[in-house]
């Protein structure tokens, strides 16, 4: 396992909001993630995604659904409110610590733990959430391969792709680190020669 991915979807009985995000990272590091908290009045407006999905395809749905939720002004305001709430509730418990216990919890299949992380990050919020979440376990290859289902090729790369020895060649995952969104083609590759005297 090289990255774990939490998808969630909280619900209040103190407050009327229904709260839906994920949380993304490695062993080592801060972890990304992404919230949004929608009142239930406004609802009937959005389709939520479903937490079952793969994680590529939860967080392009989420993207989605936060770009056009966001243009009421009411969940505007809200989500300025609760995200600056959310940073600094992450803030005080510290990034790093809160990225490894989470990475730990999924790592162990722990549930009890990734429930308690995440209910601790919202009760001030929302007072007592009932709380559903799917994790998952990811590699690079994970991830590389959940990427690349989404990508629509054109005929020339499908065909490409096709050929027999690109098939039957073995598989090559890229040297960057896919959280910072680095490219291969951002790398200065060239040969160095050292001069000994």
């Amino acid at each position: 396992m090289d990255f774990y991915a939490v998808k969630f979807f909280a619900t209040s009985s103190l407050t009327a909001e229904v709260i839906v995000g994920y949380m993304f990272g490695k062993q080592k590091g801060t972890p990304e993630y992404k919230v949004l908290s929608i009142p239930k009045s406004k609802l009937p407006k959005f389709e939520l995604p479903d937490i079952n999905l793969s994680y590529i395809e939860y967080k392009s749905k989420l993207e989605e659904l936060y770009y056009t939720a966001i243009k009421d002004s009411t969940v505007l305001d809200l989500n300025k409110q609760f995200l600056a709430f959310v940073q600094s509730t992450i803030k005080r418990y510290g990034p790093e610590i809160i990225n490894a216990k989470m990475f730990l919890g999924v790592r162990d299949s722990d549930v009890a733990i990734i429930k308690a992380i995440l209910s601790e990050i919202f009760e001030e919020w929302e007072g007592e959430v009932n709380l559903r979440i799917v994790a998952e376990k990811l590699t690079y290859q994970d991830l590389v391969w959940l990427m690349t289902q989404n990508r629509s090729f054109s005929e020339k790369e499908k065909s490409y792709l096709n050929r027999v020895d690109v098939l039957s060649s073995p598989e090559v995952l890229p040297l960057s680190d896919p959280l910072n969104g680095m490219t291969i083609n951002n790398l200065d590759v060239g040969i160095r020669f050292i001069h000994w005297l």
